[in-house]
């Protein structure tokens, strides 16, 4: 029987080849323990808990401040592509890396599934 974090793994390898365009995946908790991945050589597993978390404090922050309720996603657009980051069960969010040009539709459909998924094993 798989450990609950072979099962998270395999969540987030299923999500990146369903989705061609997703280069990576990663289950971050809200402080920063990277606690799955599906990630390729060129990211560092110890960066993306680290640089997640500041920015789940500072989206939280800006939400609370606007008075826009709970954060529940960031959409982050850049030269190459696309860093996407939802909330997940148990305070943690899941992060995706994907290439420019990307549906997001796509994208955010297929994250929520992955995240109901997690939530069956969380």
């Amino acid at each position: 029987m798989a450990s609950r974090i072979e099962k998270l793994n395999s969540i987030l390898r299923d999500l990146q080849l369903d989705v061609s365009d997703i280069e990576a995946g990663a289950l971050v908790s809200e402080d920063g323990l990277l606690l799955a991945s599906a990630l390729p050589p060129n990211v560092d597993p110890d960066n993306i808990g680290g640089v997640v978390a500041l920015l789940i404090q500072l989206a939280d922050r800006a939400v609370t401040e606007l008075q826009q309720g709970n954060l529940e996603r960031l959409i982050i657009q850049s030269e190459n592509g696309y860093s996407l980051v939802s909330k997940a069960p148990k305070n943690t969010f899941i992060v995706v890396l994907a290439r420019k040009g990307s549906t997001l539709g796509m994208l955010l459909m297929k994250i929520d599934g992955a995240v109901a998924q997690i939530s069956k094993i969380m």
